[in-house]
């Protein structure tokens, strides 16, 4: 297993996030287009997990926001495919993407998690992560 930063899109990276992202979000949206968006931003980044045989396994995404006093990332759509889990696949990924944050001057990272995803919230708390008091709000447009 490897985890490594994606530089482009293709097919194959397409079909691997169709099947991975409906694991993790109910949210729709296009792929084809959304994909570059990310990649082709410097302060963006998507992390894959491959196994042995070079399939994608898992993903995250880290978008880094400047903030007023300082510059923050976010970590989004972290997920390991349900037959390669329990493997220690989403320490390494999330690690990853840790580093990646870091190296660009990120003072802290963050993301969210619902309740219901027992383990993943038992891992963001083994790597550091502290859960937040406060209410997230969201307005779709």
């Amino acid at each position: 297993m490897q985890v490594l930063e994606l530089k482009e899109s293709s097919q194959k990276v397409l079909k691997a996030f169709s099947q991975l992202l409906p694991q993790v979000t109910s949210h729709r949206g296009d792929l084809v287009k959304n994909l570059p968006l990310i990649l082709n931003n410097p302060n963006s980044a998507i992390f894959i997990v491959k196994n042995d045989t070079e399939e994608i396994v898992g993903l995250a995404i880290v978008n880094l926001y400047q903030k007023a006093y300082y510059l923050e990332g976010r970590l989004d759509d972290v997920v390991i495919d349900k037959d390669s889990r329990g493997q220690g696949l989403s320490k390494s990924l999330v690690q990853a993407t840790i580093e990646w944050a870091k190296s660009k001057g990120a003072e802290s990272i963050e993301l969210a998690s619902r309740p219901a995803r027992v383990e993943a919230n038992n891992l963001y708390k083994s790597l550091g992560f502290q859960h937040r008091e406060t209410n997230v709000f969201k307005l779709n447009l």
